[in-house]
């Protein structure tokens, strides 16, 4: 039976077992069954019989909330995300095995870059994508290898805290990364950065979200078919008579069209 399928005690069960045979003793399973429980709870209150990304990503709302309002310390806050995580991997997977938190981040960033990483990944802001639901956890190796090249690309330019960055470094990072990528590479970068900024913006870190500075449309360089055949094209230069002004201009304007 597929987990998606399972009721939620039949889910309760089946996570206690998995976590088991991950080598998670009764201790560890006991504080990841309770978030699995209060998981569920919200569900049923709101009269859910399956997993919904909605109600999920409210309550990983709501511990941002409670943090933000000194309720509970950021260590605790991030166990609470992180247990909701792989509950929902679960569900969603079979797998309680996380993300390997070292993918995408193969560079040792200065302490405080790597703090600011590290709560990124846990906070709403990585966990919540378009349209409320949860983001995969490829999409989070790839927030992560963003932000380590960001910060590793401040740290080059001797930078060792956010005091002074602002908008023109964002703009020479991009302009890095442009000389340094394909362009569907840099479109990517460019999504993930404002959502760190967004982050950085609602933590203090940042004066700015840069949310305008980022909106800039990147072109990822679609390749226009080929409709003519080298030698057809040939043909068609061929006949342009190129000793009129017209017909030189002419010739110019398609060996542009051909070459571009």
């Amino acid at each position: 039976m597929k987990m998606g399928h399972k009721t939620f005690a039949e889910l309760i069960e089946s996570y206690d077992h998995a976590l088991a045979g991950g080598g998670i003793g009764v201790t560890g399973r006991l504080g990841k069954l309770h978030r699995c429980s209060v998981i569920i709870r919200r569900h049923e209150a709101f009269g859910k019989n399956r997993l919904d990304d909605g109600i999920i990503a409210g309550y990983i709302r709501e511990i941002s909330e409670r943090y933000d309002a000194g309720e509970i310390q950021a260590a605790h806050a991030n166990t609470m995300r992180r247990e909701t995580e792989q509950f929902v991997r679960f569900v969603k997977t079979g797998n309680v095995k996380l993300t390997n938190t070292l993918i995408g981040a193969r560079t040792i960033l200065l302490p405080a870059f790597q703090k600011i990483v590290d709560d990124f990944l846990v906070s709403e802001a990585a966990l919540i994508g378009v349209g409320g639901k949860i983001t995969s956890p490829n999409t989070r190796n790839d927030m992560r290898w963003v932000a380590h090249k960001y910060f590793e690309w401040l740290s080059g330019q001797g930078f060792i805290d956010l005091h002074r960055v602002g908008a023109e470094q964002i703009q020479k990072f991009m302009l890095y990364c442009s000389e340094t990528m394909a362009m569907g590479s840099v479109h990517n970068i460019r999504l993930f950065i404002m959502k760190l900024y967004a982050y950085l913006y609602a933590c203090g870190y940042s004066q700015s979200s840069f949310a305008a500075l980022l909106s800039f449309r990147v072109n990822r360089g679609k390749k226009i078919p080929e409709t003519q055949t080298a030698d057809e094209l040939a043909a068609m230069l061929e006949s342009i008579d190129r000793r009129t002004v017209e017909g030189k201009r002419a010739y110019a304007v398609m060996m542009l069209g051909i070459v571009l």
